[in-house]
């Protein structure tokens, strides 16, 4: 998985018999365990009671995936009230969109992704929440992030005259082609897309109107050794195989960028010629119209959207760096359009911790994550202050690549031929709170110190003052979530039973409390707690 089977092929499986290496009645047992399970859950009988699997777009969902997108978002700086820009701050102004504004950053790569119904982007979001506010937007890409290039679909005719490429798939022996498809709709043909072209050549023509005069980036990466020629001119040969074939799969393999002027109207014949390394082929061709841009020193606010598309965030491989991509591309983008303005936003969309070195440079700073389908409404919802964000940080964000835990000891060393890595963390000390009586009470006050309608989740923690293998350093025991309006204060009281932090006891088979100092703490997540104290506790034991 994904693709081909790799040892579970029929004929390696009766070798594997043959051998004396697989016995038959294991795999029958193995089978029934699978069969006798569906039967168990009525697999195999009709149930009207059961209704099959379907998508549903209803409103309600549309609602509810907006706003959890939009509370899920951290707001991570905010220097002089920037936002939220609201409609009313934002009337009359030029604002800067630059970056990722018209992609929907709404998941990761391969397994993390999903099939949506709609996609918004922060542009159509954006465009809409300020419409008829007077309020005058500018583009710009910004930056060069793909880590592959866009596949080809537009103006791309086949050799019929339809739209797309005409695919010819054929036998290794066979000069003929053995399927011709035309209307095949971008320029690549994937293992993944169902296609049965296992083992086979494969090739792709198609007729490129240009629409503008300018110089063109073109990519081509095969699993197998592949060609792209334009008008009859090789431009890439990829001589061999592809030596991450996991990687390619998932669009995760960098290719090199070939510059090829054309002419505006012009059409030009694309042909792309792939073949398989051994038993299977892909092939994926991209292109990129080359264009610089500068519009932040035109704008009163510069919204900079930064973050990994499915191509960079992805199963089956790390990440490629620490910053984010391309090659601190993105990274130079934002410190460039800092630079020249002095309101710039960023709002970032990964799912894992990156650097963010020009973090003093900018005003506000919002982590998206990756909010699904209403990614665009959701952050448009934070900016505008139609919603406030109440997301935390669900890992720490180092500073630099050094100071995480984990840098000492990482990539680790080889044992017996096998990579092998130490996790030497450690852990830090912990922060409490008031308690009072056997079944206590933590009570502490909380202000929105900010400037729209919040909520936040006070949580309280308790663990032993001495840290013991036998029992846990903290555990969340209780919480509760509050909204505030701007500048209200509430206290909250957090109930906490001595059951509740008891431990078991293997030799009494009872829950204990050992008598001794323990820590009760309350913040706003494990690794904020703002308030502590310590408080003696006596021996007790609970029945199970």
């Amino acid at each position: 998985m994904p693709g081909p089977t790799r040892w579970r092929k029929v004929e390696e499986v009766v070798e594997a018999i043959d051998d004396g290496k697989i016995n038959v009645d294991t795999i029958d047992q193995g089978a029934s365990r699978v069969l006798s399970f569906l039967q168990e859950h009525g697999r195999f009988e009709e149930d009207p009671t059961i209704s099959k699997e379907k998508a549903v777009n209803s409103p309600q969902h549309q609602a509810l995936i907006r706003e959890a997108g939009a509370k899920g978002i951290a707001l991570l700086k905010n220097t002089d009230a920037v936002l939220p820009l609201t409609k009313e701050k934002a009337r009359g102004k030029t604002i800067a969109l630059i970056g990722y504004v018209r992609d929907s950053l709404m998941h990761g790569g391969g397994s993390a992704a999903v099939n949506p119904h709609y996609r918004v982007t922060p542009w159509d979001a954006l465009s809409k929440a300020y419409e008829n506010h007077d309020v005058r937007f500018l583009f710009s890409k910004g930056a060069h992030t793909f880590r592959l290039l866009p596949l080809m679909s537009e103006n791309i005719l086949d050799l019929d005259g339809l739209p797309g490429f005409t695919l010819r798939i054929y036998d290794r022996e066979r000069a003929e082609a053995i399927k011709v498809k035309g209307g095949h709709r971008v320029s690549e043909v994937s293992l993944l897309g169902g296609s049965p072209h296992d083992g086979k050549n494969v090739e792709l023509v198609g007729i490129f109107t240009v629409p503008e005069s300018a110089t063109y980036y073109f990519t081509l990466s095969g699993h197998g050794p592949s060609e792209l020629t334009i008008d009859g001119k090789v431009i890439f040969r990829q001589t061999g195989n592809c030596p991450d074939s996991m990687g390619f799969l998932f669009g995760g393999i960098p290719a090199p960028l070939i510059e090829f002027a054309v002419e505006g109207g012009k059409k030009y014949t694309i042909e792309i010629k792939s073949s398989p390394p051994i038993l299977d082929d892909d092939d994926n061709f991209g292109f990129l119209k080359h264009r610089p841009v500068d519009i932040a020193k035109r704008a009163d606010y510069s919204i900079v959207f930064t973050g990994h598309d499915p191509s960079w965030e992805t199963e089956g491989q790390d990440q490629v760096s620490f910053n984010l991509p391309k090659e601190g591309s993105q990274d130079r983008l934002v410190a460039a359009v800092a630079s020249v303005n002095n309101k710039t936003i960023v709002v970032n969309c990964t799912g894992v911790a990156v650097a963010l070195p020009w973090l003093d440079q900018i005003q506000a700073l919002l982590q998206a994550w990756f909010p699904g389908q209403e990614v665009g409404n959701a952050i448009a919802d934070v900016l505008t202050g139609v919603q406030n964000p109440e997301g935390h940080l669900t890992c720490s964000f180092p500073k630099r690549l050094e100071d995480c835990p984990a840098y000492l000891n990482f990539p680790g060393d080889f044992n017996d031929g096998q990579p092998r890595v130490k996790y030497e963390e450690g852990f830090s000390d912990m922060e409490v709170t008031e308690p009072s009586a056997d079944v206590y009470t933590v009570t502490v006050s909380i202000q929105n110190t900010g400037h729209v309608k919040g909520a936040t989740a006070v949580q309280a923690y308790v663990g032993k003052a001495r840290i013991t293998p036998e029992n846990p350093i903290k555990a969340l025991l209780s919480f509760k979530k509050v909204n505030l309006e701007s500048d209200e204060s509430v206290k909250v009281e957090l109930p906490v039973s001595g059951r509740d932090f008891a431990s078991w006891d293997t030799k009494t088979q009872k829950w204990i409390i050992e008598e001794g100092e323990y820590s009760f703490s309350v913040g706003k997540s494990a690794g904020h707690l703002v308030l502590t104290t310590f408080v003696h506790v006596n021996s007790r034991t609970y029945d199970p």
